[in-house]
């Protein structure tokens, strides 16, 4: 289930890739693969190929590097991807609630939860919505979390 890029953000993602490619020891997925990072560090690395495929590396689990379909791994990548790389565009591509949703119940369809306050500061910490994985909606039964499990 590729996401649809649409031509005007497509100059920003390869923009990026040219940026993540410059770094001194650059990911060896973005090398081989015609991708951008969106996420990586705790937990799976998740990157958005060019064409519309999710792909997601649990590389601390060793395991391989595979497409995803998992609409929970595809929206807290898009989410954090949107946030760590200023393109609130990649909100565009997550799929839209659907008539039986609601907002979600643990970040009020803020995509974020506080949690904690970060280290040597006092400025809050934010973590992508464990229940709705940053899409903003849940389904309108009590305890069914978005797009299924992680």
């Amino acid at each position: 289930m590729p996401v649809h890029i649409p031509d005007t953000l497509r100059p920003k993602l390869l923009a990026l890739r040219a940026k993540q490619l410059q770094q001194l020891y650059p990911d060896t997925v973005l090398v081989a693969q015609e991708v951008v990072i969106l996420t990586q560090g705790f937990g799976p690395a998740i990157y958005l190929g060019l064409d519309g495929r999710v792909l997601i590396w649990h590389y601390m689990d060793d395991e391989s590097l595979r497409v995803t379909e998992n609409i929970a791994d595809i929206a807290a990548g898009l989410v954090i991807g949107a946030k760590n790389y200023d393109l609130p565009e990649l909100h565009d591509l997550l799929p839209p609630r659907p008539a039986g949703g609601v907002a979600c119940r643990a970040c009020g369809g803020r995509r974020w939860v506080q949690f904690g306050r970060r280290v040597g500061s006092d400025e809050p910490s934010w973590l992508v919505c464990w229940e709705c994985r940053g899409l903003g909606w849940q389904d309108a039964e009590p305890g069914a979390a978005a797009g299924g499990g992680a």
